[in-house]
């Protein structure tokens, strides 16, 4: 089940390179270099694996910035997971201070921003589509969610990963899927654990969650949309519904989120026409 693409700095003359490696990093990020006289590497080798993309990068320093701009051009909707296998990372992911060091695994949401610094180094890299992993964690906001590299399921879901990206070439279809299957039940451990064991009450929590969001998705665009009409049209007390988001900070920044990444998606998705402000608010509610 081979399906890989391999790309190096290293086969590009040198006075191109800067300007190549930015246009293959471009779909996700823009790049800076250390000053004007710096000369950009990196390798990627990605294999497609059922719904997910799974590879091997490596870089030398510099400077990653993914801008609402680039958000709304990329129509990118996924999930990356980072495997730092080699030098660090520091960054501001939409507000939030992250720091990762080898060993640890960290989230990103692609419909948010990022601004992060790399030492020379490289990762393991996991995309995943969102819908994919929302239905094994449920909505919540894992951007710059970082797994700690001494967790036992941080070291679990590593050492699975790892593994799995060295074979990914020879599993057969339903190899690849049952791998898959088991990723999924790993991530979802690695996650709750990381965000300090939040799903404790998961089996209960998570139908409610999943109705929950189910109803705004579907009420998006109302204006209306807020707690109130949540308690009222799903028969939820307005506790129970605060305490279900409680750690994600709130049901109204859920929507809030929710109705920025949409905007996002609109403006991605009709980049070829002109689209108003007043268009946007409206269909995001």
């Amino acid at each position: 089940m081979s399906n890989n693409l391999s790309i190096s700095t290293d086969m590009i003359e040198d006075g191109l390179r800067n300007e190549f490696w930015r246009a293959v990093i471009k779909p996700m990020y823009e790049i800076k270099a250390e000053n004007d006289d710096y000369q950009l590497s990196g390798s990627i080798v990605v294999r497609a694996l059922g719904s997910i993309q799974i590879g091997i990068t490596s870089f030398n320093s510099q400077r990653y910035t993914r801008t609402r701009k680039l958000i709304a051009e990329g129509g990118l909707d996924h999930y990356v997971l980072q495997l730092i296998t080699g030098g660090n990372l520091n960054g501001d992911f939409n507000g939030v201070d992250v720091e990762a060091k080898q060993g640890d695994i960290v989230v990103i949401d692609l419909s948010q921003t990022v601004e992060s610094r790399v030492s020379s180094g490289s990762r393991i890299t996991v995309v995943i589509p969102r819908e994919e992993l929302e239905r094994t964690v449920g909505w919540r906001n894992l951007h710059g969610l970082v797994m700690p590299a001494d967790a036992p399921m941080t070291c679990l879901l590593f050492s699975y990963l790892r593994n799995l990206q060295s074979v990914s070439g020879v599993l057969d279809r339903a190899e690849a899927q049952a791998a898959l299957d088991a990723m999924f039940m790993l991530l979802g451990a690695g996650i709750n654990g990381a965000e300090g064991g939040v799903i404790e009450s998961l089996p209960a929590n998570l139908p409610i969650r999943k109705r929950i969001l189910a109803y705004i998705d579907e009420k998006l665009s109302d204006p209306l949309l807020g707690p109130h009409s949540i308690t009222q049209n799903l028969r939820i007390s307005r506790s129970g519904l605060y305490r279900t988001f409680e750690r994600d900070g709130g049901v109204a920044r859920i929507i809030r989120d929710k109705r920025l990444d949409r905007a996002c998606r609109i403006l991605a998705d009709e980049r070829g026409r002109h689209i108003s402000s007043k268009e946007i608010a409206y269909r995001c509610g």
